[in-house]
């Protein structure tokens, strides 16, 4: 088991990289605003992944058990295609898109839909070496095309969308051929009870996962692009350090899920905290010391206010980090619901905060920062409250 998570965790760090030259590439080609733009695709793209897997996402391995592989790939792919273009037609309304970048924005998140189906298909199936492959290659397709598109002069926002939907149909009809064509069951289900059961395995799962998106791009919608692409980059910064406490967590979850109610889980949880902490402020303190001439010259000249949103984004990050660890033994223990309230809590925090910006004039990237991290800081201090109040509750 040790060794496949171990390859699955550095094959994302791989992908995270490919990633990050991407944002590197967009902001020193495009500046400032385009790339603000950039990130709010990206950001439409999770939300449109985060209703879409309601139906067929990490709830995937409990339908096979039930249903019919092919049957579960149609209602996906068609649900995710219902989905896609709705969010995005929903934005071309509100004249947040233009009309190509609607096409192609509802493309490109149907794509990634039927890729992140057939990755945890790929994973449900114990092919590990493929899925790896899947998860790099999208990463791996769109940084070439990126750097091709900016070294043949023709980078642009809509030129990106195009790298993002030829990466990711490659990798989807990759995926298609390793997995390949599924025998037929004979009790094939209805429709109907298809859907009924994976919105049922899936809807508290999801849930978790949109106010967690939320928590974190709920002012994506309402800034201006130039502002966008500054705080999109310094928040892909403070992002990059939770890949610790989501190691950690993935490490607690193992040794924790064969642990009796009582038995010295907890102080495998301790060990986890201070762990995640120690590591934390390691990262916040080299992030917080570089100088920002560092940022301003990775990501080029606009960018100066990276380093003070990295500041309070960072913080943040921290803060978040202990949630995750948290997260992580609560749902060893069976306790998934738990994982939800510090995250309405966030949620309900963060959209206050954002209207009250909003009315009172003061709608600035900072302002908007400070109250993320504060946001973060709630869902932790909830987290550590339903942890002591609920530590001697047994496993379900």
């Amino acid at each position: 088991m040790l060794r496949p998570a171990t390859s699955v965790f550095f094959f994302k760090v791989f992908a995270a990289l490919l990633n990050f030259f991407v944002i590197v590439l967009l902001s020193q080609k495009l500046g400032v605003a385009d790339r603000g733009v950039c990130a709010f695709y990206l950001v439409v793209v999770a939300l449109a992944l985060a209703f879409t897997d309601l139906v067929a996402g990490a709830s995937l391995g409990n339908l096979l058990q039930q249903f019919d592989l092919r049957q579960i790939r149609q209602l996906s792919l068609v649900w995710g295609a219902l989905v896609s273009v709705l969010i995005c037609v929903v934005l071309f309304s509100f004249g947040k898109l233009g009309l190509t970048e609607t096409a192609l924005l509802a493309l490109a998140c149907w794509l990634n839909g039927a890729v992140s189906f057939l990755q945890q298909a790929l994973l449900c199936k114990q092919q590990y070496a493929k899925y790896n492959t899947a998860n790099l290659l999208p990463a791996f397709l769109v940084a070439l095309f990126c750097a091709v598109f900016a070294f043949s002069g023709l980078l642009s926002t809509s030129s990106y969308l195009v790298a993002l939907c030829l990466g990711w149909m490659a990798t989807a009809w990759r995926a298609f051929g390793w997995l390949g064509e599924p025998t037929v069951s004979p009790n094939r289900a209805h429709f109907k009870l298809l859907l009924r059961s994976g919105l049922g395995f899936a809807v508290p799962n999801q849930v978790a996962h949109l106010l967690g998106l939320l928590n974190g791009r709920l002012p994506y919608f309402f800034v201006s692009a130039a502002a966008l692409g500054v705080f999109s980059n310094a928040q892909a910064l403070a992002d990059a350090m939770l890949m610790l406490p989501g190691s950690l967590g993935q490490v607690l979850y193992a040794q924790s899920v064969r642990l009796e109610a009582r038995s010295p889980s907890n102080k495998v949880l301790a060990k986890a905290l201070w762990q995640n902490f120690l590591g934390m402020a390691a990262l916040y303190g080299v992030a917080a010391l570089l100088p920002a001439e560092v940022y301003t010259g990775l990501f080029g000249s606009g960018f100066e206010q990276v380093k003070a949103l990295l500041w309070l984004l960072g913080l943040g990050s921290v803060c978040q980090s202990g949630y995750l660890v948290l997260s992580y033994w609560q749902s060893a223990r069976g306790h998934f619901d738990r994982n939800i309230y510090p995250l309405i809590l966030s949620f309900l925090w963060n959209s206050v905060g954002c209207i009250w910006l909003w009315q009172g004039r003061s709608f600035s990237v900072n302002n908007l920062a400070m109250v993320l991290a504060m946001g973060s800081f709630w869902a932790m201090v909830a987290a550590f409250i339903i942890q002591k109040i609920t530590a001697k509750d047994g496993a379900r």
